[in-house]
């Protein structure tokens, strides 16, 4: 619970960084044919709209996955992978819920592979251990 905050704040601010380069891209491809000032307001107008759409994207994810992982945690009084899966699955079926079932199911295994990869990806060693041949080693 008390990384929520955290969490949530740096998702925002990887979104407005992430979606103002986007924009500032952009921007830059789309403006060639102007000059000055108006190149330059144009340009700022591309990253911060770009920038303040992936912030609030990138937060309401974050903040999304905090409650279902804190939800997780309270109902399950353990504090494991299998909620920080079950909550990036749940994320990405909540996040896409308003574009129907189709999008749902989608937004729900890409939060599942997502989730899955950063675990295989930060407790590689130990799972390569509790897989090897002959191993009879725990988690």
């Amino acid at each position: 619970m008390e990384m929520s905050f955290f969490t949530m704040g740096s998702a925002v601010a990887a979104g407005g960084l992430f979606g103002g380069l986007s924009g500032l891209y952009l921007g830059l491809k789309e403006t060639t044919n102007l000059k000055g000032n108006v190149r330059y307001s144009q340009l700022i107008n591309f990253v911060t709209k770009r920038g303040s759409v992936s912030a609030q994207s990138f937060g309401a994810i974050a903040l999304m996955y905090s409650l279902y992982d804190t939800l997780f945690y309270q109902v399950r009084e353990a504090d494991d992978e299998f909620n920080r899966v079950a909550s990036a699955t749940l994320t990405g079926v909540t996040y896409c819920l308003p574009h129907g079932l189709k999008r749902m199911a989608k937004g729900g295994v890409v939060g599942l592979l997502l989730a899955s990869g950063y675990f295989g990806f930060t407790h590689f060693d130990s799972l390569k251990s509790k897989f090897s041949s002959g191993s009879t080693s725990t988690y």
